[in-house]
């Protein structure tokens, strides 16, 4: 009898233990969602602009409470990222355009309860084949993202990459492997909002004095790009004109991150159907 009690208690053991790990180790949503439909979550994926240190300037002076990054498998509130950040910015990783991109969103949506979540999977030193579906950066996302969709609903999707790999690529076939990333993201990561999900990318840098000779190419790669997005079913590039380089040649500055985030966030909310476009003033218009 003790040996069956035993065996009977082994097999629990076998069965059981998993269920209440998985649930001790249970995403949790910030206090502050209150619905899931509210916890409106948007994923970052591609290389060094994406992923900047310390881009906060006074243009951050009160950080929203209503951002939160998604980091190590929990929700951290934006401003306890900033505070870290600034006591050891080594250590931490980055946010890019995010912030200001989150705290842009803000002014387009009318809902006072939207809280937003930002995961953000970028890699400084990636190249395009690491974000392509079997690169090393692309399943990572995919399974970041998954895990952070149990406690919201994921809206859209933002990619930046710029890195001197650039330069001695093949225009057309860079853009259409860009295509083609969204295309495999789109149906990895299906929302029940959106079908597909909004995929708003980012123009390259044209003109830096480290890059002067190149500036002709990278001007070809944003006219290519752009003919792709606009081929592309709800997609958006972002204009990276009037933006200035930290000093690289690839990487926007501070001030420009910030002008970066704020106009992929008037493209998302215009893919969300939430912002129309600005009309432009026709000939006839200005005769009136």
């Amino acid at each position: 009898m003790k040996i069956v009690t035993l065996l009977i208690a082994f097999v629990l053991t076998i069965f059981f233990i998993p269920v209440f790990g998985e649930e001790a180790n249970e995403i949790k949503p910030p206090e502050k969602v209150k619905k899931k439909e509210d916890f409106h979550l948007y994923l970052l994926i591609g290389g060094a602009n994406m992923l900047v240190k310390n881009t906060f300037t006074d243009s951050v002076s009160k950080n929203d409470s209503r951002i939160f990054l998604f980091e190590g498998g929990e929700w951290v509130s934006a401003e306890n990222h900033i505070k870290s950040s600034g006591e050891k910015i080594e250590q931490e990783r980055g946010t890019g355009p995010s912030i200001f991109f989150a705290e842009s969103l803000f002014k387009g949506k009318k809902d006072k309860n939207i809280i937003v979540g930002l995961i953000n999977c970028a890699e400084a030193d990636s190249e395009l084949s690491d974000w392509q579906k079997g690169g090393k950066y692309y399943s990572k996302a995919v399974e970041t993202a998954i895990l952070a969709m149990k406690t919201g609903v994921l809206r859209g999707i933002l990619w930046h990459q710029a890195n001197a790999e650039m330069k001695n690529t093949d225009a057309l076939t860079y853009a259409e492997s860009i295509g083609k990333i969204a295309a495999d993201l789109r149906q990895d990561l299906s929302s029940s909002v959106y079908l597909p999900i909004p995929f708003v990318g980012g123009k390259l840098l044209t003109y830096s004095y480290e890059f002067e000779k190149d500036k002709d190419k990278f001007k070809e790669l944003n006219d290519t790009l752009q003919k792709i997005f606009t081929d592309t079913d709800r997609s958006g590039l972002v204009e990276s004109k009037g933006l200035k380089d930290s000093g690289d040649g690839v990487c926007f500055n501070a001030e420009s991150m910030g002008e970066l985030g704020k106009r992929y966030s008037d493209a998302m909310l215009y893919l969300e159907g939430r912002q129309t476009p600005v009309k432009k003033k026709t000939s006839e218009d200005k005769k009136k």
